[in-house]
């Protein structure tokens, strides 16, 4: 048993974009530098799928905190916070960091847009799935460099996933993401894509459970009482490196599994 700390949350946003569009020129030190996160690095990084854009005039850092919860009023239109769930209304790139053990934490992607969650030294916990609800035709899940991070589920009653999404999931970037699931799958979407980054997951069911799912790089561990990643369609592997457990099939597509330089 995981051993679970009462602690209170809050979530203090500080953002801008909803009703103010920053300046992107490259003479800006905005674009460059965004309350010291590399915006534009962060773009360069999905360049393996050029159709992927995200809506820079909607950028924000979300502090996830012990004391209390401040949304700046200029912020309605873009994010809400009610009864333990952050709704995220607009595409955009926001940044989330801070510890939550205790007080759950949910959050619901309700917009179609484009969503990119770029994370930085996170750990969050909820006794309620999915923590990650996500609408978005696109959710690009970005792990900061040198940076530990968690994501979990610790209810056991296989109900829901703790990622769970409509469209498109993007792991990227080269910091470590763990994700713990004692639900049901810990990532559940119609298309994974793991571009990057050192990703382990620890599920009670299913690690991934996708329509189709492209492993470009990284490193990708898995251990799963069931199956380490099933796929209705297609498993696409052109690179990065691979550890499986699983206590059911390690990897398993109905149509074809590719293998290239993986």
């Amino acid at each position: 048993m995981k051993k679970i700390l009462l602690i209170f949350i809050s979530i203090l946003l500080i953002l801008t974009g909803c009703s103010k569009t920053p300046d992107f020129n490259k003479e800006s030190s905005f674009y460059y530098n965004f309350k010291g996160y590399d915006i534009k690095n962060f773009q360069q990084y999905a360049s393996f799928d050029e159709d992927v854009e995200f809506n820079e005039n909607h950028t924000g850092i979300l502090i996830i905190s012990e004391t209390q919860i401040d949304i700046p009023e200029d912020l309605a239109q873009c994010i809400k916070y009610y009864n333990g769930v952050l709704s995220i209304l607009t595409g955009g790139i926001y940044v989330l960091k801070g510890v939550s053990l205790e007080n759950s934490i949910k959050i619901d992607i309700l917009t179609e847009e484009n969503v990119k969650l770029v994370i930085d030294n996170l750990k969050i916990n909820s006794n309620s799935g999915p923590l990650i609800n996500s609408a978005a035709s696109v959710l690009e899940i970005f792990v900061v460099d040198n940076t530990e991070n968690e994501i979990k589920l610790s209810i056991n009653d296989k109900s829901e996933s703790l990622i769970k999404a409509e469209g498109k999931v993007i792991f990227n970037g080269s910091g470590k993401l763990e994700l713990y699931s004692r639900q049901k799958h810990a990532v559940e979407a119609e298309q994974v894509i793991i571009a990057g980054g050192n990703l382990i997951i620890d599920s009670d069911k299913n690690g991934i459970s996708c329509g189709s799912l492209f492993f470009y790089g990284g490193n990708l561990e898995i251990k799963s009482l069931n199956n380490a990643v099933k796929a209705k369609y297609n498993i696409n592997i052109y690179g990065g490196l691979m550890n499986i457990n699983a206590n059911n099939k390690g990897i398993s597509a109905d149509n074809n599994i590719t293998v290239d330089n993986g």
